[in-house]
């Protein structure tokens, strides 16, 4: 393991990286190369901070050296790509599993270097040594917060029969309902109406509903007392019971004409619609075994109009149902767009 210090300060970086990697996650040894290469990145950039007062050589000579390390990392993660899918990330494609760590380059190359102003560092008129090591850690921080879920829904992605896009204006989005919110506002309706298929206690719905005062709101949940075949009064989150009905129920009501909680089945519920318009966007959240996702998925984006939005929760390497779902009922003119925390979503193509 590679220390790295600064002072009193200590970060063990290849070790944190490690963490955030599941052991049983089948590209693992790929992430930890490229979460090497961060370690010797910020090696070269670290060094440049045990010297108090470099002088302009000193700071011409690590400002190379450091370059040198980032075009070596872009080389080193280019050659891991793989040629059995695609995942565009901000203009770079990642072709297959191990090109995660090609999007992991770049990203590190943006919030590391490319951030940075190497051309005044060459001539010793950049920020200062001190300066440049906490953009870093700045850097590093908000990069310990995306690279899981990109390693994962990237490496997932590869076996989607349909290209896949990461959008950067999601990128550091802090939780689903969030994403959710920039999908709706990003709709060509004034007033769009949504459905959440797996309510829960009711906090996704809740918090867009504060968030856009024009939109209307179904939840469909049937509430059965169990929830991934365990009671719910088992289970610590309580989910799929009476507790958790009530609770959503009291959030709902708080909005009287614009949101409505349906406590019935999935597929009965989109079989039964019965409102004048039609879903603009749709987020299943229900039972994460393939067919019962699949069933969602296929009853509710038969509603949604082209242009629209069929959405979900936990596209995971983990949660091999999601995943499956989504690849196996995507149109084929559509496109796979990845957020945080597996959020996945498509736009309806014209029919």
């Amino acid at each position: 393991m590679a220390l790295l210090s600064l002072g009193s300060l200590q970060v063990e970086v290849r070790e944190w990286f490690a963490s955030l990697i599941p052991r049983r996650f089948a590209h693992r040894q790929i992430a930890l190369g490229a979460a090497g290469k961060v370690v010797e990145l910020l090696e070269e950039i670290l060094a440049t901070a045990r010297k108090v007062t470099p002088t302009c050589p000193d700071r011409r000579t690590s400002t190379k050296k450091i370059m040198t390390a980032f075009n070596a990392f872009v080389v080193w993660a280019t050659a891991q790509k793989q040629r059995n899918g695609t995942v565009e990330f901000g203009g770079y494609h990642n072709t297959g599993p191990g090109g995660v760590a090609f999007l992991w380059a770049h990203q590190v190359g943006e919030e590391l270097i490319y951030a940075l102003d190497w051309e005044a560092e060459l001539h010793c008129k950049g920020r200062s040594q001190l300066d440049m090591i906490g953009g870093a850690f700045v850097g590093i921080a908000r990069l310990q917060s995306i690279w899981p879920w990109l390693v994962d829904c990237c490496a997932t992605a590869t076996y989607a029969k349909v290209p896949a896009v990461i959008p950067r204006a999601v990128l550091f989005k802090p939780n689903p309902p969030e994403v959710l919110l920039h999908l709706l506002q990003g709709l060509a309706v004034k007033a769009p109406l949504m459905v959440e298929v797996g309510v829960d206690v009711g906090q996704t719905s809740e918090f867009l509903l504060e968030a856009m005062p024009n939109l209307t709101l179904f939840g469909v949940d049937p509430y059965p007392g169990f929830y991934d075949n365990q009671r719910s009064g088992e289970r610590r989150d309580k989910m799929g019971g009476e507790e958790a009905f009530s609770e959503a129920l009291a959030r709902y009501k708080r909005f009287p004409l614009r949101a409505r909680l349906r406590r019935e089945a999935s597929a009965s519920a989109a079989a039964m619609w019965k409102e004048e318009k039609l879903p603009d966007l749709v987020f299943v959240d229900g039972e994460h075994d393939f067919e019962s996702c699949a069933r969602d998925i296929r009853s509710w984006s038969q509603l949604v109009p082209p242009g629209g939005v069929v959405a979900g929760h936990d596209y995971r390497a983990g949660v091999e149902g999601v995943p499956r779902a989504v690849h196996a009922l995507i149109p084929e003119s559509a496109t796979l767009h990845l957020g945080p925390h597996g959020v996945w979503w498509w736009r309806v193509p014209p029919r």
